[in-house]
């Protein structure tokens, strides 16, 4: 005997067979907003990369083959992803660098101006090690 289901008629103990097709279509539908998901991921992660490419500016420098090679080996290393992640790693330390003796040249040049304390170098470091308590 057959059940009515609206228009169309479902044979009996086929319940059970139409659900699993469900479920199954239901999986198969879940994997594939996933995927769709992953490859929107993935789009956004290129997208990004080509826009940074884009906004970076280049420059090419040369080496002599000691540098090149020394380069290229902190590479192999895995310490950097390529020489450019080298090169502005080693810009951004000159920076540093380079600000900290700024600020450390002014230091000096102030020091330098200021009159005479008429204390002796012993007084001096305490009153520093005083205002820095």
């Amino acid at each position: 005997m057959k059940l009515s289901a609206g228009r169309h008629c479902i044979p009996r103990g086929s319940e059970e067979k139409i659900n699993n097709f469900k479920e199954q279509i239901d999986r198969f539908a879940n994997e594939i907003l996933h995927f769709k998901l992953l490859l929107a991921t993935r789009a956004i992660d290129i997208f990004s990369a080509f826009l940074y490419m884009l906004l970076m500016a280049q420059m090419n420098i040369s080496l002599p083959d000691g540098l090149k090679n020394w380069a290229e080996a902190r590479v192999a290393e895995g310490r950097y992803s390529s020489t450019s992640d080298l090169v502005r790693d080693l810009l951004r330390r000159e920076q540093d660098y380079v600000t900290k003796l700024e600020r450390l040249q002014a230091a000096i040049d102030e020091g330098l101006a200021s009159p005479p304390t008429g204390g002796s170098v012993e007084e001096i470091i305490e009153q520093g090690f005083a205002r820095l308590a």
